[in-house]
Formats: C-alpha cells, sequence, structure tokens
C-alpha cells in the first residue's frame, strides 16, 4: 500500500558489526535505553476511529489501548509534500513524535517517493527543475538529509527509505541503478549519525513472487531488484496481501515467507499485513479468513529472520477515506467504529504470547 495513508503500532527482533544484528541501545524515541532485545516486533497502523482526523478523545484511546496491539506506531509518509515543503517537519509526523513520549511507544518512521505520493514522486529540483531522476544531486542530498535529520533526533531502532520499490524497477529501469546507489549513501550517512539504526527499503512481496493476479496486474516472479540492493540496506521489508492471489489462507502454501531466504540472507520486516473482511468479487475474503490469515502468517514465517511484522490496520479507514472498489476495503481489525473483528482477538493473542520488549518508561 502507498504512503499517504499509513501510520503504524509495533512490539523488535540478537553481536556483531552489522546494525541488524546488534541489539539497538535505544528505544528510539526518548533516549531511555531498552531493557531487551525482543525475538519480533509486532503491530498495527496508525488508525485511530475517525483518521484521518480523530477526535481527541479517539485519539487517546487508540494510544492507551496500544500495548494489546504491540509497542511502537510508525509512520510511513512520502518524503516531502511538494517541492516547496523540502526540508520542512512533517505535519503529520511532528504530533506523533510528541505523543509517543507522551503514551510512551516507540516510533518507527519511514519514507518513500512513487506513484500516488503527492509530492513525493516529483525528484526534481529548484537547482534541476527537469531532472526528475535520482541523478539529481540537489535531490538526492536533501532526500537522504530527511533521514540523517530524523535518526539525529531520535537514533530509531529501523528507518526505510522508498517503499514498494519493486514498482520502482519495473517503472523505470534506466533510472534503478541510480537509486541504489542512493540508497547506498543514505544508509551510510545515516549510520555515520546513528550507527545502530537498522536501514532498509521494502517491496511488494505478491508482485515479486508474481502472484497477484487479482489485482490484474499480475507480473513474472522477480526477484532481481531484492538482490541489487542487498548491499545497500541492513536489511529487507515486505507488504503481503496474499489475498491478491489466493481465495482463503489455507491455500497459501508452507514455503510462502520462507521462501524470501532463498533471494536475500538479510533479516527480513514485513512493514504492512493483511487480509480483507470484504467479501466483493475480486477478493472474496470474510472475516473467518481474516482470522485464519492471522494464524497462518505465523506458522509459516518459522525458519525465516523475521525482526517486524505489523498488521495494516486496526480500525478500518472510513468509506470516504478508503472506499468500496479498494483492494484495502474492510482490511481492519476493527471496523471504522472500532468493532472488534475475530482477527483482532487473534492479533492480540500473537502479540500476547510473543518475546515483546519490557521498556522502562510503561
Amino acid at each position: 500500500m502507498r504512503l499517504a495513508v499509513v501510520v503504524v503500532l509495533v512490539a523488535c527482533g540478537g553481536s556483531h558489526d552489522d546494525p541488524a544484528d546488534a541489539p539497538p541501545t535505544d528505544d528510539g524515541i526518548d533516549g531511555a535505553p531498552d531493557a531487551a532485545w525482543p525475538a519480533i516486533d509486532l503491530g498495527v497502523t496508525w488508525t485511530p476511529i475517525g483518521y484521518p482526523a480523530p477526535t481527541a478523545q479517539d485519539r487517546m484511546a487508540f494510544y492507551t489501548g496500544h500495548a494489546a496491539y504491540g509497542n511502537v506506531i510508525a509512520v510511513h509518509r512520502p518524503w516531502r509534500q511538494n517541492r516547496a515543503s523540502t526540508g520542512n517537519p512533517d505535519p503529520l509526523l511532528t504530533p506523533i513524535a510528541s505523543e509517543a513520549t507522551t503514551y510512551g511507544f516507540d516510533l518507527m518512521y519511514g519514507y518513500g517517493f512513487d506513484v500516488d505520493d503527492a509530492g513525493g514522486s516529483d525528484l526534481t529540483s529548484d537547482s534541476e527543475p527537469t531532472n526528475d531522476t535520482w541523478t539529481n544531486i540537489e535531490t538526492r542530498a536533501k532526500f537522504c538529509a530527511v533521514g540523517v535529520a530524523w535518526v539525529t533526533a531520535h537514533h530509531p531502532r529501523y528507518i526505510f527509505l522508498g517503499n514498494e520499490m519493486d514498482g520502482y524497477y519495473r517503472a523505470h529501469p534506466a533510472d534503478w541503478p541510480n537509486w541504489v546507489t542512493e540508497l547506498a549513501s543514505c544508509r551510510d550517512m545515516i549510520h555515520a549519525a546513528s550507527p545502530q539504526t537498522i536501514v532498509f527499503t521494502t517491496f511488494q512481496l505478491e508482485f515479486t513472487k508474481g502472484q497477484a493476479v487479482k489485482t490484474g496486474r499480475n507480473t513474472a516472479a522477480d526477484w532481481t531488484p531484492v538482490t541489487d540492493v542487498e548491499n545497500a540496506v541492513d536489511a529487507i521489508g515486505f507488504t503481503s496481501y496474499p489475498y491478491f492471489q489466493y481465495e482463503a489462507p489455507a491455500d497459501m502454501p508452507a514455503t510462502y515467507y520462507t521462501e524470501i531466504a532463498q533471494h536475500t540472507p538479510k533479516p527480513v520486516l514485513f512493514t504492512e499485513l493483511g487480509w480483507v473482511a470484504n467479501p466483493a468479487v475480486p477478493w472474496t475474503g470474510s472475516e473467518a479468513d481474516q482470522a485464519a490469515f492471522v494464524d497462518r502468517f505465523f506458522a509459516l514465517i518459522p525458519g525465516l529472520d523475521v525482526r517486524y511484522a505489523v498488521y495494516l490496520a486496526e480500525n478500518d479507514w472510513p468509506s470516504n477515506v478508503v472506499g468500496s472498489g479498494s483492494p484495502f476495503f474492510q482490511i481492519g481489525l476493527r471496523d471504522s467504529a472500532g468493532v472488534a473483528r475475530p482477527s483482532d482477538a487473534a492479533w492480540r493473542a500473537q502479540v500476547s504470547s510473543a518475546n515483546l520488549p519490557v521498556r522502562s518508561h510503561l
């Protein structure tokens, strides 16, 4: 799913020179040391009732209830709103960073660019107003500066740069090598500011696997973009929506997720997961399927080095934000009024049984 709507609640997963193998010394927002290095981060996206403008009461209820879903809120955003806004604080991110301290959750931030990210897909700059590629020197510097500023201030456990980058690989093959060098350069600058921060990028797993026939955009399996960035990142992220291909979670093969290890030795982070309750064609989901997917996911990941897994939405987005024609309609663990589906209990059960961190400020 593209970045414009996504913000995340999470609960992380180690000693070596690679940041992906070293336990971080900071909890990612307030400078307090971590009390434990957990096996896996778990969570849900920033989806309070009434998104994108929840009432103060709904916003507070979302934060005070977050521990049942995990312990981190991560914000997935475009790197800028438009060229004029470059370098300005993100208006959505800034208050959440303050609220992380108030309510005692960890904040994980990632940013990207590409189609559907308002302003973010424009790579032009004031100095090169016609250069809309990753050869744009000013854009390269300013894109990295966003991440450097964030990690300097917060020293987070993770940060991702670039969302569902298999799409950029397919749409802009000539510019793809330039993006890979940009990613490596940003990783190095971020490490200079915050050595323990794990830097990664994400891919859409079903399109990468060539298993997204229900979207009408089915592509052949191609893991090349994943292997291309191996030396530019500390870990690899994926979004995963297996209902793009399968009728029911039980149809997913036993190797559905462990196959990833055949294509990268890096730790894996699932930045978005979900199954819709929407029964409409072509998705044909149900509340029972949604709950079954939660359990199926956790049954299929043993053997893969998974550090982080986030269910896409706690509450459904209102229908004026995500309409009935969207592949993400009715994907929440709860409906838009906060009424729990069976998947809600399934996710919370996984969180309660996971090895989650003990925070000194909770």
